[in-house]
């Protein structure tokens, strides 16, 4: 049965199991997203934006729902040009998380992002400002418990993983 659709997901109960099923496919894999870690002058853009889910205002990175016909670096370029109005000069995956297993279906697929100047807030998604800060900054952020978007936190972890940040380690 399904209880709730867009154009990106439905909720739906299947064998009294209840999840999020991702309409769009990449690599024959449900693909729900995408999170982009931007960089300005070797600073992390972060956005404040007012969340519906939490009621109150987030400090999180650039994400959105995937877009159909569009591979997911595609997406992530999309979204940057869409929530800060940038232009990506390179771009490098992360890699990727499914957001809750117990949920959902898709993947979401992470990219770190140089980019060259943040030119407009997407004021329809509810971005009320940006935030430029050093990964040393970012973390003290994280330990302050001023950054909760799950997704944010993958994201810099990843970064760090992967090596984009060697000297926080």
């Amino acid at each position: 049965m399904i209880h709730f659709e867009t154009p990106w997901y439905k909720i739906e109960t299947l064998d009294n199991y209840t999840r999020i099923s991702h309409k769009n496919v990449w690599n024959n894999r449900p693909f729900a997203g995408v999170v982009v870690v931007p960089v300005l002058n070797d600073k992390i853009v972060l956005l404040d934006v007012f969340r519906q889910g939490t009621m109150r205002n987030e400090l999180e990175l650039p994400r959105g729902c995937s877009e159909p016909n569009l591979s997911p670096e595609e997406n992530a370029i999309c979204e940057i040009k869409e929530e800060i109005g940038a232009n990506i000069i390179t771009i490098n995956s992360l890699g990727t998380c499914v957001a809750d297993t117990a949920w959902g279906t898709g993947d979401v697929y992470f990219f770190i992002a140089k980019i060259d100047k943040i030119r407009e807030l997407q004021k329809e998604e509810n971005i009320q400002a940006y935030k430029l800060c050093s990964i040393k900054e970012l973390l003290e952020l994280i330990n302050k418990e001023k950054i909760q978007d799950g997704f944010t936190l993958q994201a810099i972890t990843k970064a760090i993983a992967k090596g984009f940040f060697k000297n926080v380690c």
